[in-house]
């Protein structure tokens, strides 16, 4: 959800899924601090949420998504509920992430 908007800065909450430890949220926040445009990134492990700070004239919200979409992790706005097919998608994503687990274990 984006928050606010200041002068060259916009304010977004997403909500994330996928994550399955503190390094994971260290790969979210990595991932989004790369974009260009992204001012400031903080992901929370325990809220599973990543407030990022941003100029909206050089990125936009769909951007930050599928930047944290191409680490691997789902991401989504507060409000936007997710589809059926987008869950079905999301439980496949951790069932694949989970086998890989156990076969590195």
């Amino acid at each position: 959800m984006t928050d606010r908007t200041d002068n060259l800065e916009a304010h977004a909450t997403l909500l994330l899924s996928g994550l399955h430890c503190q390094g994971c949220a260290n790969n979210v926040q990595r991932a989004l601090a790369k974009v260009d445009g992204v001012l400031q990134a903080r992901v929370v492990f325990a809220a599973e949420q990543a407030d990022v700070s941003y100029d909206p004239a050089r990125v936009d919200v769909p951007a930050l998504i599928a930047a944290v979409e191409a680490a691997g992790y789902g991401a989504r706005l507060p409000e936007a509920a997710p589809s059926p097919a987008a869950a079905e998608d999301e439980a496949e994503r951790a069932a694949r992430a989970a086998r890989r687990r156990l076969v590195i274990a």
